[in-house]
């Protein structure tokens, strides 16, 4: 019979910080079956914990566990107790259960035929169903170290050969039915599906890709065929790397052709190039070479198609910029941004140390005329303003009375959207010794992180589970006094609020309050 599995929507897409992506898709299919494949043990034991912290009924399943515990934990998922298994590839064999609704690889599969059998547990009821993975290119580097650690010369190198399979596939645009089809040897009618990211245009193609691929292809050329791909990636980003300059790379035609694209996005194109045969990759450090496709890609004979692995927000980063620059008076930013090289070198320090580019924005801004105001500049503090107080004061008001310029301005600045952080397991981890009544220090112990670092993960509890009662975390007292300074100063940073309060309360609890009030 037929490979294909027409009721499977398959859906490839990189893997980006956070629990994020898993908790998308699981969130549409919240009183369905579905199946969570991970690498490593260790990667099943986190999402788990983090997928039954966000509140979803889920159960780990690997090799490390004990018979009976994987026995009891499978029952449960057949039996629907449990509605998510999170797992190695060790659990599914021998599985009938026809309404799995979707399979999510939080990473590569070892091979098409491995993937093929693991996504293939959704749907067995003929009904639509999802398979989602979520890869990086450290997968392949994982899965080969794994590879090289358990099997021989002979085996390890067809093992290899399976997960170069593997990757063509993450980086193909063909259609993902027609893709799998083939490698068991089979052709599809159709080669347009209607049930996969490349079909359905989900994926964002770039504009010119004949001219991108001419451009990595001609740097491939350039440095005579003789590197690996992220290398390749480093000259065209234009990289100080000390390699690419004693190889006096930096010297080529393509050094830093596409300075302007992130590396990782290069490195995906490479890796696409590579999957649709236009470049190769051979020997033991995976050197990549010019195909005759690729040469045909240099002769504008042959066009690739291309996509970004990772899109890019088409506005946020400029609002972000705009926003940053918004009520700055352009030339008095100029002028300060002198005498902080001055006082940089007059200090023997970097300028950065001085006064940060956003300090000086927020002075070109305000335009303090008095120490007091100067204080509530964007990174100053006492001693910036004992060091360099008087002296940029100075510079401010001559400015403004030759250009005509008020000083002391209230600036309130446009709100902007922004895109919520991503969850991270170890954040997620947290939230139940939160739910418990534990202390930033003590859920800091539990989990082996740094204390700082938890109270970014309080900040988290507090914003995902819209808890509104800072008095777990912050004493009445405190509470009262932040709560009366916020009514009389308004929304907004935390500084003003601070040095209102006579640095006397720490910018943690001050933080701890303000988010609890966004929730009221």
């Amino acid at each position: 019979g037929s490979m294909d599995r027409p009721n499977l929507n398959y859906q490839i897409r990189r893997r980006e910080k956070g629990v994020g992506q898993i908790v998308e898709v699981v969130n549409r299919f919240k009183d369905e079956s579905g199946i969570v494949y991970c690498i490593s043990r260790k990667n099943v034991e986190s999402t788990c914990a983090a997928l039954v912290s966000l509140g979803f009924n889920a159960l780990p399943y690997h090799a490390g566990m004990s018979g009976e515990d994987r026995k009891s934990n499978q029952d449960s998922f057949l039996l629907e107790d449990a509605k998510i298994i999170v797992a190695t590839v060790a659990f599914g064999m021998g599985i009938d259960k026809s309404n799995v609704r979707y399979v999510i690889h939080t990473g590569m599969p070892k091979s098409l035929e491995a993937y093929q059998q693991e996504s293939g547990r959704a749907g067995r009821d003929g009904l639509d169903s999802e398979c989602w993975m979520f890869y990086t290119a450290g997968d392949f580097v994982t899965w080969k170290r794994l590879i090289e650690q358990s099997q021989s010369d002979a085996g390890s190198e067809s093992a290899v050969a399976a997960l170069g399979a593997v990757s063509d596939f993450c980086n193909g645009i063909v259609c993902r039915h027609v893709a799998l089809a083939a490698h068991f040897g089979e052709t599809l009618e159709s080669e347009n599906c209607g049930a996969c990211d490349v079909c359905l245009n989900e994926l964002d193609q770039v504009d010119e890709p004949l001219v991108l691929a001419q451009k990595i292809i001609s740097c491939v050329y350039r440095v005579e065929q003789r590197f690996g791909a992220g290398y390749v990636a480093q000259v065209l980003v234009g990289s100080k790397d000390k390699r690419v300059l004693q190889n006096r790379h930096d010297q080529l035609s393509t050094y830093g052709l596409l300075q302007s694209e992130d590396k990782r996005d290069i490195r995906d194109w490479i890796e696409q190039l590579i999957s649709q045969k236009f470049l190769i990759k051979s020997g033991e450090y995976n050197v990549v070479a010019i195909s005759e496709l690729g040469s045909q890609v240099l002769r504008g004979e042959s066009t690739p198609r291309l996509l970004r692995a990772r899109p890019k927000p088409k506005s946020s980063s400029s609002a972000q910029s705009t926003a940053s620059w918004e009520g700055v008076d352009r030339e008095l930013f100029e002028v300060l941004r002198e005498r902080r090289t001055a006082e940089a070198a007059e200090r023997n320090v970097p300028a950065y140390v001085v006064f940060s580019d956003a300090s000086l924005r927020d002075m070109a801004r305000r335009r303090p005329s008095t120490i007091e105001g100067f204080r509530l500049v964007n990174g100053v503090g006492q001693q910036k303003q004992d060091d360099y107080g008087e002296t940029f004061l100075e510079l401010i008001k001559d400015h403004c009375e030759s250009a005509n310029l008020e000083q002391d301005v209230e600036f309130v600045a446009t709100q902007t959207p922004v895109a919520p952080k991503a969850l991270t397991a170890s954040s997620v981890a947290s939230f139940q010794h939160f739910e418990a009544g534990l202390s930033v220090e003590e859920v800091a112990k539990e989990l082996g992180r740094a204390t700082s670092t938890t109270r970014g993960y309080l900040t988290d509890y507090i914003q995902h589970n819209k808890i509104t009662e800072p008095g777990r975390w912050v004493d009445t007292d405190t509470i009262e006094k932040v709560t009366k300074v916020i009514e009389q100063i308004g929304a907004g940073p935390l500084k003003p609020y601070y040095l209102a309060l006579d640095e006397k309360i720490s910018y943690d609890d001050i933080r701890v309050v303000v988010e609890c009030q966004k929730n009221a």
